[in-house]
């Protein structure tokens, strides 16, 4: 049984579409669905880091106002994200380093 959907450019949420995937009786891979549930928590997992990431450098460049060198070292991360993050909270924040 073919099921013919129109999915509206750009809107990626679709009620139909997902209606009619769920009244569908396909079934789904097991490997896709192992791939799916992967990239959700690779995806998690980044934004998790991300955050955690821009916390600490809020902390310890905003807050306790480090040199970038300082929190590259602590951290082991390269000192050009940590420009890339503090030029943010620069222009956000209105910090002058």
């Amino acid at each position: 049984m073919a099921i013919y959907l129109s999915v509206k450019a750009g809107t990626g949420n679709d009620p139909e579409l997902s209606k009619a995937l769920q009244e569908s009786e396909a079934e789904i891979n097991p490997d896709v669905k192992e791939y799916a549930d992967l990239m959700k928590k690779l995806l998690g997992t980044l934004i998790a880091q991300s955050c955690e990431m821009a916390a600490l450098i809020y902390q310890n460049y905003c807050v306790e106002r480090k040199s970038i060198g300082e929190i590259s070292k602590v951290f082991n991360v390269d000192e050009e994200s940590i420009q890339l993050m503090a030029q943010y909270y620069d222009k956000k924040v209105g910090l002058q380093s």
